[in-house]
């Protein structure tokens, strides 16, 4: 018999410093993706309060291969179903919203229907 897990590459954020080793240690290292002021951005999937890796960053790598090595060595899985490996959040843009800036509020954007419309048809 062999043992696949299921893994989301978000990492929650919303324990007490010191007692998760995948947040703190990526903190450390500065492997999540960032909001304006340089911190953490934090959105929100299955765990909770999330923060997101950011794979663009070589360093990141390193951390998520140490992170299913101490994953192993207490659960020896044969496989991984990396899970919500596409940009997935639950909140728009982060725990504190989207800046209001040019990026986020272009001067085009696509129309827009209203869902309902959808029914009338």
């Amino acid at each position: 018999m062999c043992l696949f897990c299921l893994q989301d590459p978000g990492i929650s954020s919303s324990q007490p410093p010191g007692s998760y080793w995948p947040y703190d240690e990526g903190l450390k290292q500065e492997v999540f993706i960032t909001n304006a002021s340089g911190s953490p951005l934090i959105g929100k999937v299955w765990p909770g309060l999330t923060a997101f890796p950011d794979f663009t960053n070589p360093d990141t790598h390193q951390w998520w291969f140490e992170n299913l090595l101490q994953f192993h060595k207490a659960v020896p899985f044969d496989g991984l179903w990396i899970d919500m490996n596409e940009p997935s959040n639950f909140v728009e843009g982060s725990e504190s919203g989207c800046p209001s800036n040019e990026l986020e509020n272009p001067p085009f954007v696509p129309g827009e229907s209203d869902p309902r419309d959808l029914l009338r048809k």
